[in-house]
């Protein structure tokens, strides 16, 4: 935490002069941070809807008998529903394309091997009943790589990637605290899927206060954690009952898939001079 402090406090001070090893060096001026454009909701090629979420004040809830609040201070972008089995696969064709084209003679890394086990292990299991469900079997790095994907190809310069578990947590709750769904209190099973024999198309339930869909339910989503370990998931799944249904937060290794992880989408708007 210390040493944090003392970044920040360089950075503030400009190129100071810091002394060590008998003598000093000027540190570099951090460059600027990109001043983004808008966020305004608009749909992807894939057909990937995106919302903006409000800054409504600082949201609270208590899990594990601990407290945490969440209170950002610009609007983002976040998917209105978990990424489905379509939109992934369109991912992982455009994946194969590129190991195809690969030249035999190269010798590949252990961490491209790697990325590619990872990447299309959601071959291997049983896909989730149809194209508009979400899809599952995708561990956090997949789904990663499939949001790095999206801001390669995407022409207006919009960045993506997994949210953070406050951003997706803030997002969830809908702008309301303590709620234990993002209706309320009480379980409404017209509300959500789960205690299920399989997932159901996104959108088949009530979007919560911000448009956001399957927030609870469907599939538990993964999220970047902002401690250890690296990757968490929250919102329960078609899988699990109504205690398990709650905005909980659950550690899971990287590398992991399961037919109950998913995931949706944050996105930043492109830098100003680049928005159309």
């Amino acid at each position: 935490m210390l040493h944090r402090w003392i970044f920040r406090l360089i950075v503030l001070l400009g190129p100071v002069a810091v002394l060590g090893c008998g003598g000093s060096f000027p540190i570099p001026p951090m460059p600027p941070v990109a001043e983004r454009a808008e966020a305004r909701p608009f749909t992807h090629p894939l057909g990937i809807e995106f919302v903006v979420i409000p800054t409504a004040g600082p949201v609270s809830a208590r899990f594990i008998g601990l407290e945490e609040t969440h209170d950002p201070r610009v609007p983002y972008l976040m998917s209105a529903h978990p990424i489905t089995n379509a939109q992934y696969e369109a991912f992982v064709a455009a994946y194969r394309e590129k190991i195809e084209e690969r030249d035999p003679e190269v010798e590949i890394g252990r961490s491209t091997r790697e990325l590619d086990r990872l990447i299309l292990a959601h071959e291997r299991h049983p896909r989730s009943p149809g194209d508009d469900h979400p899809v599952n079997n995708v561990t956090p790095e997949a789904a990663e790589a499939f949001c790095r994907w999206l801001t390669e190809t995407d022409p207006e310069g919009r960045l993506y990637r997994l949210p953070q578990v406050d951003e997706w947590s803030y997002a969830a709750r809908g702008g309301h605290s303590y709620r234990l769904y993002p209706w309320g209190d009480e379980i409404d099973p017209s509300k959500a899927c789960y205690d299920a024999d399989s997932t159901e198309p996104v959108g088949s339930y009530p979007p919560n206060d911000f448009g956001l869909y399957d927030v609870v339910g469907n599939v538990a989503e993964w999220n970047i954690n902002d401690g250890y370990p690296l990757y968490t998931l929250r919102g329960g799944s078609w899988r699990d009952d109504a205690e398990g249904l709650t905005f909980t937060r659950v550690g899971r290794e990287p590398g992991r898939e399961s037919d109950v992880h998913g995931f949706r989408v944050y996105c930043e708007p492109p830098e100003k001079n680049q928005a159309p």
